[in-house]
């Protein structure tokens, strides 16, 4: 059996971003809100801020955890946005909570993740990011992209997208 090569987000999707976020957010501008999100996540991934990444609680999603523990053969590459100055700390996160292994790869920095999943021919990509699941489709569309459902994608309609693009670029939900 071919091993898969499978892709992971972190934040979002193994991570519990959006909390310590908010939490963040609302303890520096006092109120939580779409501008004060996105200038405090600027401002999370600008610096060096080994606490904050540490404390990210583990979600715990099935339809994911079936792909991430699976007994299938596989190579597991975990691709993220956060700067790679954090790697130590992603990489103690990732054996912490997700058993990652010295088979595993980690890729920091990556703010579009299309190219780096059709570099890697991954078989599957799983994001909460509909943004980003949209570009890995259009960029590697023999990639199963699989959007996890989360509070802030519920916007997203996949079958409008699947609809408007060819049968090769599909988004899936989990």
């Amino acid at each position: 059996m071919k091993a898969l090569r499978l892709g992971f987000d972190i934040d979002g999707v193994l991570a519990d971003f959006r909390p310590a976020l908010d939490a963040r957010a609302l303890e520096r501008y006092g109120v939580v809100n779409t501008e004060t999100r996105l200038q405090m996540e600027a401002s999370i991934l600008d610096k060096e801020d080994f606490s904050f990444w540490r404390r990210l609680k583990p979600l715990h999603e099935p339809g994911v955890g079936q792909w991430l523990y699976s007994s299938t053969p596989s190579y597991r590459y975990f691709i993220t946005r956060r700067p790679p100055c954090t790697t130590p700390a992603t990489q103690a996160w990732l054996r912490q909570y997700v058993v990652f292994s010295d088979s595993d790869i980690l890729i920091t920095g990556a703010v579009e993740k299309g190219d780096i999943v059709a570099g890697l021919f991954l078989d599957a990509y799983f994001d909460d990011d509909p943004i980003q699941c949209a570009q890995v489709t259009t960029k590697s569309p023999k990639t199963q992209v699989f959007l996890v459902s989360r509070p802030h994608n519920v916007w997203f309609d996949m079958n409008v997208w699947n609809r408007e693009h060819n049968s090769r670029e599909r988004i899936y939900r989990v």
